[in-house]
């Protein structure tokens, strides 16, 4: 082989090299996150999903959607500065159920890793739980929140701001049941 060819060769192997190790980095910082789930939701079949968000220290809000429709939110008492937590409970239609189960599948929630972690000692938590049949998937998120769950959260406020989030009728948590809600949710991550 000639050496003009041979360089040339060499070159575009190295090209070859750069650009599938490009890709490769791309793909990888761009979808970090994603895993296998041997969880895969199941419209026709009953789920649950609960998501909190605060602190271990100040308690998480919560919302649990049901595939049924059915969904309960706790969150601190605004009026009182006392450790008191509020409910509430709403009904969504099942096109909205279905949105909602939609947006779980398309930030691909179900194949995050199980616990995201940054390097600060104190901030936010976020807890992710979905269950349907005997099968479950928890995730922790301590101060680092991927793009998917940030997403997901956006369109769950957003979903639930257009179906009457505005006009739940909140009432209070009695001060020994005040942070019950997120026990399954904490329970969930320690497994």
């Amino acid at each position: 082989m000639a050496p003009a060819l041979r360089n040339r060769t060499r070159a575009r192997r190295a090209w070859v090299v750069a650009a599938l190790a490009g890709a490769a980095l791309v793909a990888w910082t761009t979808f970090p996150d994603w895993g296998p789930s041997p969880l895969r939701p199941d419209p026709g079949a009953a789920w649950e999903l609960q998501f909190g968000r605060g602190s271990g220290l100040d308690g998480l809000d919560t919302v649990k959607v049901r595939s049924d429709g059915a969904v309960t939110l706790h969150r601190p008492d605004r009026e009182r500065n006392d450790g008191s937590w509020e409910t509430a409970g709403m009904t969504l239609p099942p096109a909205v159920v279905a949105e909602v189960l939609d947006a779980v599948r398309r930030h691909r929630l179900l194949g995050l890793r199980q616990a995201y972690h940054a390097d600060v000692h104190d901030g936010s938590q976020w807890v992710f739980l979905f269950r349907q049949g005997g099968s479950s998937k928890a995730v922790y998120f301590d101060n680092s929140f991927p793009k998917a769950i940030v997403r997901f959260a956006e369109d769950l406020d957003r979903i639930l701001a257009a179906n009457g989030l505005g006009a739940v009728a909140w009432r209070r948590v009695p001060l020994a049941e005040a942070r019950g809600h997120e026990r399954e949710l904490w329970e969930s991550v320690r497994q």
